[in-house]
């Protein structure tokens, strides 16, 4: 016998390997009422609510039985307890957690004193910003709030100065991450945006070394394999594209970084502009922005890297500055610097040297005479006090002179 069931006025059905199905009607069993089966809850789904007061979730949840009432945790403590729970459908429930953060939402249905728990869902709860008509950033100037990072970076890479946003490099391919269909990585920036009539809405630089799609495929075909994209959402929860897919082939030094497998350098960072517009929004609309690449099952490539990032707003231009290679025999470090910083001269441009420091805008926020008149001296430079970001160190002698980058953080 391999199953048995008792059905109505008393028939017992029996199913037995290889001996076919066979029934009986017990009298004793005429009036058999068997207990109803109570099933757990399943949560269907959870999103951060658009709120200013509080962190607050609402889940969805399927009921599966009639309970005497659910309970939902996050992060094992308990949110709220509900008691609409007398019929079997989908029902949404609403309640606050404490704080930004990542949690895991569970719920515990109760019956006649016996627990049910569901399943489990992840979900990133994001800081409440107010919204802006504005918003830049190097990357490098970030106080730890403004993006939310799934499998995102805000780092250094090397070959790259300052910090810059960055997948994983390479990223990893669907099957290796245990995927059936592929899947996304994103970063979002926590700050909404109230959309004016500036133009174009979104300027960025970036390098995009993805696997491409077949020759003659275009975004939303089969064979339009990974991608990146910027989208936007009203509500963080439906995502409308700002600009189609693209990937590697949307730059030739892109593609042929791809074909010939190499890594992602200075060289190959191009610029791209995107309006609002283009998604169907309007002017006085909010709305959140992310990046988002999606990589298919199988082959990978080193990945996506945004920087310099301006929504609504220009990005400074520093007027007559031409940067020139610094000589091998100068050194600046470290650089990413606190402020504080060193440059070394060896053997090379005896006599003083005019030393400017200047932010991105133009303006002024050191200078001094480097006296070297052995020719090998190193000196100390303090900007601490100034805000982070890029600055310009320059140095003059006669009619000599040379320029370079840091960042401040």
């Amino acid at each position: 016998i391999w199953d048995m069931k008792i059905k109505d006025q008393g028939q017992v059905v029996i199913a037995t390997h290889g001996r076919g199905v066979w029934t009986a009607t017990l009298d004793d069993l005429k009036s058999f009422v068997p207990n109803p089966a109570t099933l757990p809850p399943v949560l269907l789904e959870a999103f951060q609510m658009d709120t200013d007061e509080s962190y607050r979730i609402s889940t969805t949840v399927s009921i599966k039985s009639v309970y005497d009432s659910i309970q939902i945790n996050a992060n094992d403590v308990l949110r709220g307890t509900f008691y609409n729970t007398d019929s079997v459908l989908n029902r949404t429930y609403e309640y606050d957690v404490d704080d930004k953060g990542d949690y895991t939402i569970q719920g515990f249905a109760y019956k006649d004193g016996i627990q049910y728990p569901s399943n489990t869902l992840d979900i990133a709860v994001n800081p409440i910003l107010e919204p802006v008509t504005e918003f830049s950033t190097i990357f490098s100037d970030l106080v730890g709030d403004e993006f939310y990072l799934d499998r995102f970076r805000i780092g250094i890479q090397g070959g790259f100065e300052g910090r810059q946003l960055h997948t994983e490099h390479p990223y990893e391919s669907g099957v290796d991450g245990g995927y059936s269909d592929g899947y996304s990585v994103h970063a979002m920036l926590n700050i909404p945006i109230i959309i004016t009539d500036f133009t174009p809405s979104i300027k960025f630089n970036e390098i995009v070394i993805v696997e491409p799609g077949e020759a003659g495929s275009s975004y939303g075909d089969y064979n339009f394999w990974d991608y990146v994209i910027v989208e936007a959402s009203k509500d963080g929860i439906s995502w409308t594209e700002l600009i189609d897919g693209y990937d590697s082939d949307a730059d030739p030094a892109w593609l042929s970084a791809y074909n010939s497998q190499a890594f992602g350098n200075p060289e190959l960072i191009r610029n791209r502009e995107i309006n609002f517009s283009a998604g169907g929004f309007a002017v006085g609309d909010t709305v959140k922005v992310r990046f988002r690449m999606f990589s298919d099952d199988l082959t990978v490539g080193w990945g996506w890297m945004v920087d310099d990032l301006y929504i609504q707003k220009e990005p400074p231009v520093v007027q007559g500055l031409e940067f020139t290679k610094l000589d091998k025999n100068i050194s600046i470090f470290p650089n990413p610097t606190d402020g504080i910083f060193n440059i070394n001269f060896s053997d090379t441009w005896e006599g003083d040297i005019n030393c400017d420091i200047i932010d991105i805008f133009g303006r002024s926020v050191h200078s001094s005479i480097l006296e070297n008149s052995n020719s090998s001296s190193e000196h100390t430079i303090d900007i601490s006090s100034s805000n982070d970001g890029i600055y310009i160190v320059q140095l003059v002698q006669g009619d000599k002179k040379t320029m370079k980058k840091i960042v401040k953080e």
